[in-house]
């Protein structure tokens, strides 16, 4: 999983997207597609400035338990006090 967040979405500046690649016995990338989630990927708007994909913690996204990283809980709180 890679954190892309300063990548345009349309026309949305640094709104970012976040990429799954995944991997097969020939390596990094030679498996199935890669795929690409954005805000539209879950229902929401994207905004440009978003930088969707800044906090990726493998630990806590993929559900391994792990409590959320410190930048994760900052950037989530910027982001409820901004909208």
């Amino acid at each position: 999983m890679v954190g892309n967040p300063y990548e345009d979405v349309g026309s949305a500046v640094d709104s970012g997207y976040v990429q799954i690649v995944w991997g097969a016995v020939g390596g990094l990338g030679s498996g199935s597609p890669s795929r690409q989630f954005t805000q539209i990927s879950f229902g929401e708007t994207v905004h440009a400035g978003d930088q969707f994909g800044y906090p990726v913690d493998l630990l806590e996204d993929v559900g391994q338990g792990e409590p959320p990283s410190p930048m994760r809980s900052r950037w989530a709180s910027a982001r409820r006090a901004s909208t």
